[in-house]
């Protein structure tokens, strides 16, 4: 009241920053070369933007056979990107054709994760090419 008074702003209490709460949802644009263009949305965000309170998104890839590990410290960290786009380039000891799988994780600016994408899959190009007869 006495700030008030005095003419002093009043500044709103700071709201803490939560933990993401949803997943994004990835989508494979293209596939050049061993190179994965991906985008990721969130979950009934207009626009398909980054949700409320999220700075960016941590990618990971995998490549092995099914099932796919529970744990993602058996997947491989991509990176991650403050945009909603991502390029995704594979080593060279991956040989083209690959069956690659991708999941994500928003992340806060307290780098707070929140939980993993359903992961989703693409073949990088440059595989055997079978003719027809």
């Amino acid at each position: 009241e006495q700030k008030m008074q005095l003419g002093i702003p009043i500044r709103k209490p700071a709201e803490p920053i939560g933990v993401p709460t949803t997943a994004p949802v990835p989508e494979v644009i293209r596939v050049v070369g061993k190179t994965i263009f991906a985008k990721f949305s969130g979950a009934g965000v207009e626009g398909g933007g980054k949700p409320d309170g999220c700075e960016s998104v941590l990618v990971f890839s995998y490549m092995g056979n099914e099932p796919l590990p529970e744990d993602i410290t058996d997947w491989t960290y991509q990176g991650s990107t403050t945009s909603t786009r991502a390029e995704i380039t594979m080593g060279a000891s991956v040989p083209p054709g690959s069956k690659v799988y991708l999941t994500a994780a928003w992340q806060n600016p307290r780098r707070a994760c929140g939980p993993l994408s359903s992961p989703i899959y693409t073949y990088l190009s440059g595989g055997p090419v079978s003719q027809a007869a």
